[in-house]
C-alpha cells in the first residue's frame, strides 16, 4: 500500500497538492487564530475594557462571519476560489496587526470583526475549492483532511497561546498575522485562479421541461444541479437535500456554542484545574484530527445518511451525559470517545452538499451552511450561559434535544436521497496503437465487452443542452449503423484535432420529454468548450450506466442521476489512476 493511500490522499498529483496546500494554509491560519483566544479576554481587561465590552469584542467575530460568509461564497463563484482565500488570509492578518498596534474598545471590536471575516472567507472558499476541483470519489478524504487540519490547529494553538501570550500578547498578534501571510504561499502556488463557469437553469414549467438536458448536465458536472437549481447563473433554489445539510451544520453549531459557553464552567464546577480544562480540548481535538481523513474515506463509501444521523445522535448522547458526570477523569475520557463517534458527520454532510448543488453554486452553498453553523454557535453561546445559571444540566439537555429533533428532520429531508456513491471501477482496456499520455488513458476506458465505435457529423439539435449551459454534440450517423441499446453510457469522443475527451453519452428517444421521439446519439464532452458543428467525430461507447427511463418528476430523475454521475466520473478517473500506477511501475522496472 502506498503512503499516499495510507494517509487517504487523492491519487491524482494535482488533487493531492491542492488538498495539502489548503490543509497547510488552514493549519497556519487556525493555529495563529486559536493561539489568541485563551488570553484575549485578559488582554482586553488589562487595557481597560469592562466585561461587557469583552463580550462584544468576542461576539463581533461571529457576527462578522454570519454577515459575510454567504456573500463571500457567492463572490468565490464569480471571481474564483483563490482570490477569496487569499483575501481572507490578508484580512485576518490585517485584523491581527491592528490588535498589536492599537488599543481601545472600538478598535478591538473592528479588528476582531476583521478576523471573523477573514477566517470565514478562507473556510468557505477552501471547502468550495475541494467541492469543485477534487474528483467526487476522493472528496470525502479531502474534506476530512481540511476539517481535520482545523482540529489539529485547535489542539496546538490554545496551548501555544496560553504560554506565549502571558507576557507579550502583542508579539502573539504579530505572529498570528505572519502565519496568515505565510499561509498564502501554498495557496498562490497550487489553488487554481479561474472562476467557475456559471450556468442558467430554467426554473418552473412542467416537471419534464428540460430534464433531458439537465440529465446530461449532471452527468458532466460531477455536482448535479437538480437538488439545488441555479437561476440566471447566480442563485440556487434550496432543495430537501440542501436543507438537510443546512440543518446538520446548524446542529453542529449549537453543540459548539454550548460547549464554548458552558464546558469550562462545568469542568470548574467539577473541581478541574486549568490544565485539565486545556487537556479536555486537546483530547477531543487530537482524535478528531487523526481520524478525519479515514472518516472522510468512509463517507465516500458508506451510506452518508446513516453516518450523519449516527454522528449527530452520538454527539447528542454525550452532550446530555456530560453534566451527569461528577468525575473529571470520566469527562476527559468521554471527550475522546465523542470525537471518535462524531468525526464522520461533517465530511458526510459536505459530500451530500457537493453532489447535490452544481459546481457553479458551490461557493454560495458553502457560505450558506457555514453561516448557519456560525449563527447557531453564536446563539447557543449567548443562551447557554444563562441556562447554566439555572441548572448545569439545562443547557446540555436542551441542545441535545434540539439535535435529536434535527436528526428526524434530516432523515425526512434525505429520505429520497441515495446514501451511497457507486465507485465501480472501469474494466481495464488496452491502449490503442498510436496513442499515449492523456489521450491513451481516455481511450483505455473503452471496454472490450462492447467496443462500439461510431463515426458521424455533429449537427444542430433543439438546443436544450445549450440552454442549460452544457451543450451536447448531436452526432448524425449513417442509417445502417447499429447503435447499442437505448441508455446512458460512459464513453469518449475523438475530435479531428486528435484530442480525446471523456463524455457522457445518451442513446435513445428521450422518453421523459417526448412520447415518440427520434432516435438520437448525444454526447456531452466533459470539461470542453468549443464549437463542433459540422465536424466529423468518433464516439466510443463504453459501459452502460443505466437504461433510458421515463421519470414522473424532477426529484425522481435527480435521485437516480446522483448515482449516474459517480459512475461516469469514477470510470474515467479510475482508469487514469491505474494507468499512472502502471506507468510508474514500468519506469521503475526500466
Amino acid at each position: 500500500m502506498s503512503r499516499r493511500h495510507l494517509f487517504g490522499l487523492p491519487a491524482s498529483r494535482q488533487s493531492r497538492r491542492l488538498v495539502l496546500s489548503l490543509s497547510a494554509a488552514t493549519i497556519l491560519l487556525w493555529v495563529g487564530g486559536s493561539a489568541i483566544l485563551p488570553m484575549l479576554p485578559t488582554y482586553l481587561r488589562r487595557h481597560g475594557s469592562d466585561p461587557a465590552i469583552v463580550g462584544i469584542v468576542m461576539a463581533s467575530y461571529f457576527a462578522a462571519s454570519v454577515v459575510t460568509q454567504y456573500p463571500v461564497g457567492r463572490l468565490s463563484d464569480r471571481v474564483g476560489r483563490r482570490p477569496v482565500v487569499l483575501g481572507g488570509l490578508l484580512v485576518f492578518a490585517a485584523g491581527s496587526v491592528g490588535f498589536a498596534v492599537l488599543t481601545g474598545a472600538l478598535p478591538a471590536i473592528a479588528f476582531r470583526a476583521l478576523q471573523g471575516v477573514g477566517a470565514g472567507s478562507v473556510t468557505v472558499a477552501s471547502a468550495a475549492t475541494i467541492g469543485t476541483e477534487v474528483d467526487p470519489a476522493e472528496r470525502g478524504a479531502a474534506f476530512g483532511a481540511l476539517y481535520g487540519s482545523q482540529m489539529l490547529a485547535l489542539a496546538v494553538g490554545p496551548l501555544v497561546g496560553s504560554i506565549a501570550g502571558e507576557q507579550r500578547m502583542d508579539l502573539l498578534f504579530l505572529a498570528a498575522a505572519v502565519a496568515s501571510v505565510v499561509a498564502a504561499l501554498p495557496v498562490l502556488a497550487v489553488v487554481p485562479r479561474v472562476a467557475v463557469p456559471r450556468v442558467a437553469v430554467p426554473l418552473g414549467g412542467p416537471p419534464s421541461e428540460g430534464l433531458e438536458g439537465l440529465e446530461l448536465e449532471m452527468l458532466a458536472s460531477g455536482a448535479p444541479a437538480g437538488l439545488g437549481h441555479l437561476a440566471e447563473g447566480r442563485r440556487f433554489r434550496p432543495s430537501p437535500a440542501f436543507t438537510g445539510v443546512l440543518v446538520v451544520f446548524a446542529a453542529t453549531g449549537l453543540l459548539s456554542g454550548a460547549y464554548e459557553a458552558c464546558w469550562t464552567l462545568l469542568m470548574t464546577l467539577r473541581h478541574a484545574t486549568s490544565f485539565d480544562v486545556g487537556l479536555s480540548w486537546t483530547l477531543f481535538a487530537l482524535p478528531f484530527a487523526v481520524l478525519s481523513v479515514p472518516a472522510g474515506r468512509l463517507a465516500s463509501r458508506a451510506d452518508r445518511r446513516l453516518l450523519v444521523i449516527g454522528s449527530l445522535g452520538c454527539s447528542a448522547v454525550f452532550c446530555a451525559a456530560y453534566p451527569l458526570l461528577h468525575s473529571v477523569v470520566l469527562l476527559l475520557v468521554f471527550c475522546s470517545f465523542e470525537a471518535v463517534g462524531s468525526v464522520v458527520g461533517t465530511p458526510a454532510a459536505v459530500l451530500v452538499l457537493t453532489r447535490t448543488v452544481p459546481a457553479q453554486s458551490q461557493g454560495a452553498a458553502q457560505g450558506s451552511v457555514e453561516t448557519a453553523r456560525t449563527a447557531a454557535t453564536a446563539l447557543a453561546a449567548a443562551g447557554s450561559g444563562a441556562l447554566f445559571g439555572i441548572d448545569p444540566v439545562v443547557p446540555f439537555a436542551a441542545v441535545a434535544v434540539v439535535v435529536v429533533v434535527s436528526c428526524a428532520g434530516i432523515a425526512r429531508a434525505w429520505r429520497a436521497l441515495p446514501g451511497e456513491v457507486s465507485a465501480t471501477a472501469a474494466p481495464a482496456g488496452a491502449e490503442r496503437p498510436g496513442r499515449s499520455g492523456a489521450a491513451g488513458k481516455v481511450a483505455a476506458m473503452r471496454p472490450d465487452v462492447d467496443g462500439t465505435v461510431v463515426e458521424g457529423t455533429v449537427v444542430r439539435g433543439d438546443g436544450r443542452g445549450r440552454q442549460l449551459g452544457f451543450p451536447t454534440a448531436n452526432v448524425e450517423t449513417e442509417e445502417l449503423v447499429e447503435l447499442p441499446d437505448d441508455g446512458v453510457y460512459a464513453g469518449s469522443v475523438d475530435l479531428p484535432d486528435g484530442s480525446v475527451h471523456v463524455a457522457a453519452i445518451s442513446i435513445g428517444r428521450r422518453p421523459t420529454y417526448y412520447e415518440k421521439g427520434a432516435l438520437l446519439l448525444e454526447a456531452h464532452l466533459l470539461d470542453f468548450d468549443g464549437d463542433l458543428y459540422g465536424q466529423r467525430v468518433r464516439v466510443a461507447v463504453g459501459d452502460i450506466v443505466r437504461g433510458q427511463l421515463r421519470f414522473a418528476s424532477a426529484e425522481e430523475l435527480v435521485a437516480q442521476i446522483v448515482a449516474d454521475v459517480a459512475d461516469v466520473r469514477a470510470r474515467s478517473t479510475g482508469v487514469a489512476a491505474r494507468e499512472d500506477v502502471s506507468e510508474g511501475r514500468a519506469d521503475h522496472q526500466a
